[in-house]
């Protein structure tokens, strides 16, 4: 039997071939200028070399120890194992793999591969947040990978639909190994209750059945069930209902946050369209992305997440088609070596562009860790079994990285809501007063000879009862006196 290749598909090989080595050089490029990622990427890695459960790691709640990223780990883990990778080595692969495959499942996927590496660039310019959380090696791109994929099975009506019983079975199986890797699976309701709002009420039903299913098959799998889906419920709700200010929140849970960039593209194109009568204004009411994406926009008034890792997934995606739309009516990109042309400039932009020196972070890794093997700091190593009261996550997820097999554990981890409720007392003080040295009070008294403090600032003057040494920019270790490192 003989296979034949059409003018048409070659093109399209060609041009997957030059995407991926761009989906490459962009993330590699990045890292050389010295960008590593600054939060749950280094924790989940410095788990992932070690066999311990965040038990030994933090000072934990006991009903919220269960790992709800254990896909995540054991894929990490097995990476780790398999290739012989170190720390540094499997960080860097997590960031350029995830990188990879969120770009080319959205060029695949996308009407146009041109219009997609446009839309990057967009939004690089327009809303640099998503670039950059495309690079910080998180499992979160997993759910924005599959939520690309939902989004082309159920919003966009396809010229050749594919059987409902297949697109059933796609949607359960990415669905579930986005809730094993990831684990934030009641963000997947966002998608029906789009659907619903435009009105198509069997897919979201049928949706919301499948996202459903798919929670169980995944916390199933996990080999944690019922802990696996408390500790979702458990964290998000003392997330939420705790009664603090604002501005003590991390960034993606804060209220408050009104981006705007991202109309004035978004408007051009959609002015774009209208004159080129390839839009009606009345449609927008009844497409299910573009209500997805003011369903997440208005979400983020109150919690910023629902448009950082779900908002900007739609419009990039909704854009993608849109731009197409004005790819495909521009009469002189019809002819082929006007859109290679187009392409080739798009993809050299977006490897030139998005690298550049704002990307270097390292100044801010040596700021807030230090390395114990150094002489002059080894004897403010916590001894085995000691804490670590650290008053910044940021301390924790560097030196939890800088040192994994360290025999000590931390107060404070990736979550304030999973602290010990009068250790997380403690912690609020000390923001909420900004770091004032009255608050340290509580951990200066159980302080023992195992255990270590973590200032932000240098609190040193106000308890001469410690030695201290200050480690870094934004970081003071304190420890009782007299207290010689036993090895």
């Amino acid at each position: 039997m003989q296979i034949t290749i059409d003018k048409t598909q070659i093109e399209k090989i060609a041009a997957i071939i030059i995407l991926l080595v761009a989906f490459f050089i962009v993330p590699y490029r990045i890292i050389c200028l010295g960008f590593m990622p600054t939060d749950d990427a280094n924790r989940h890695v410095a788990f992932s070399v070690t066999d311990k459960n965040w038990a030994d790691v933090l000072e934990i709640e006991p009903s919220l120890s269960a790992d709800h990223n254990a896909g995540w780990h054991y894929v990490l883990k097995k990476i780790h194992k398999y290739f012989g990778l170190n720390k540094e080595a499997l960080l860097i692969t997590v960031m350029i793999s995830l990188f990879l495959i969120f770009n080319i499942t959205g060029s695949l996927l996308s009407p146009n591969i041109a219009s997609w590496t446009i839309v990057l660039l967009l939004m690089f310019i327009f809303n640099r947040v998503i670039v950059v959380r495309l690079l910080i090696g998180r499992p979160f791109v997993v759910s924005s990978v599959v939520t690309l994929i939902l989004f082309k099975l159920w919003f966009i009506e396809s010229k050749k639909p594919i059987s409902i019983g297949c697109k059933y079975l796609v949607s359960i199986i990415f669905i579930t190994l986005a809730v094993w890797l990831h684990g934030t699976w009641y963000t997947f309701l966002l998608l029906p209750i789009a659907l619903l709002l435009a009105g198509k009420i069997k897919k979201s039903l049928e949706l919301s059945f499948i996202v459903l299913l798919s929670t169980v098959i995944g916390a199933y799998l996990t080999g944690e069930f019922e802990q696996f889906l408390h500790f979702h419920y458990a964290a998000t709700l003392n997330i939420f209902t705790e009664k603090i200010y604002n501005w003590q929140l991390v960034t993606e849970f804060a209220e408050g946050n009104i981006y705007t960039a991202w109309l004035f593209p978004t408007s051009i194109i959609i002015i774009l369209l209208i004159y080129s009568k390839k839009l009606c204004l009345n449609e927008l009411s009844k497409d299910p992305l573009f209500i997805m994406i003011l369903l997440c926009w208005m979400l983020s008034i109150k919690v910023a997440r629902f448009w950082i890792d779900w908002g900007i997934i739609a419009l990039m995606f909704w854009l993608s088609y849109k731009i197409s739309l004005l790819i495909e009516d521009m009469q002189s990109v019809k002819k082929n070596y006007l859109r290679w042309t187009l392409f080739l400039f798009t993809v050299f932009s977006f490897v030139i562009i998005i690298p550049n020196s704002s990307w270097n972070n390292q100044n801010e890794r040596k700021s807030f860790s230090v390395d114990f093997t150094k002489p002059q700091f080894a004897e403010y190593k916590p001894l085995d079994g000691g804490i670590i009261y650290n008053d910044s996550m940021t301390h924790f997820y560097y030196q939890y990285y800088a040192d994994p097999e360290g025999k000590y554990k931390y107060v404070l981890g990736f979550e304030p809501a999973i602290m010990p409720q009068a250790d997380r007392k403690t912690f609020r003080e000390i923001i909420y007063s900004l770091f004032h040295y009255s608050s340290y009070k509580p951990w200066v008294d159980k302080l023992t000879e195992k255990d270590r403090i973590f200032a932000y600032n240098d609190i040193s003057p106000y308890y001469p009862q410690l030695d201290w040494i200050k480690a870094g920019t934004h970081l003071w270790i304190g420890k009782i006196k007299n207290n010689k490192h036993e090895k």
